[in-house]
């Protein structure tokens, strides 16, 4: 089913549609943003860590983690207004 939405066709309804939406509810372009997130591994922790739900530790016999607590990230976000306005890059670590 994904295949059908690169039709050319979805594309140009999903616009007519959006800009229809944007004139009447008044939404001007410097309101409307595009977000992108990239993560980096930065290193891993000599110390491995677990990370577990509180159902499973009190169960006993844990299996595998929730996630992988040995490893530091960093991401990266970036964001531009449709006006063509970008914010600062911003990073969560």
């Amino acid at each position: 089913k994904r295949y059908k939405a690169d039709l050319a066709t979805k594309y140009r309804l999903y616009f007519e549609l959006l800009h229809n939406k944007m004139k009447e509810y008044n939404i001007q372009p410097s309101y409307i943003f595009n977000i992108d997130k990239k993560g980096f591994l930065l290193r891993i922790l000599r110390r491995s860590k677990r990370i577990f739900s509180k159902r499973q530790y009190e169960r006993g016999g844990v299996v595998s983690s929730l996630q992988d607590g040995s490893r530091e990230w960093i991401t990266v976000l970036a964001c531009i207004c449709l006006d063509g306005t970008p914010l600062s890059p911003s990073l969560i670590f």
